[in-house]
């Protein structure tokens, strides 16, 4: 019988399209651009597998100053769009937020695909399992 998969890396995962896709509404909605300083490079893993991360220092419209870090960018200076309820929380390099959510949305809209299969196998084999 087919199960529905429900590992810590699916609910993560599915938990991240969701997340993306907040951040990306409430961005859109309320977001702040200012201008951000890159503060230090840095690779994250090892060898192919490597990735490079940057951390951004920029100040919020109250004049304190926070921190950025993740894949995008890699400029000296890069423009920080932060939502002002969330400043450190939800944060993105960059103006756009509409890729930002339509890679939420793909995302969401796959994981739903994939448990709606994975419900239809479970109950055609449910079926089959009782015939």
């Amino acid at each position: 019988m087919t199960e529905i998969d429900t590992s810590p890396l699916v609910l993560h995962g599915r938990r991240r399209s969701v997340a993306r896709l907040r951040a990306g509404a409430v961005l859109r909605r309320r977001g702040i651009t200012v201008e951000g300083r890159r503060e230090r490079s840095y690779e994250v893993g090892t060898g192919e597998d490597a990735v490079t991360h940057h951390t951004y220092e920029y100040v919020d419209a109250l004049g304190i100053t926070r921190t950025r870090s993740g894949r995008e960018g890699g400029a000296d200076g890069v423009d920080i769009l932060y939502d002002p309820e969330d400043p450190e929380g939800t944060t993105k390099v960059g103006h756009g937020t509409a890729g930002h959510l339509a890679v939420g949305l793909f995302h969401l809209v796959l994981g739903l695909a994939a448990v709606s299969a994975g419900l239809w196998m479970m109950g055609v084999g449910t079926v089959a399992l009782f015939r």
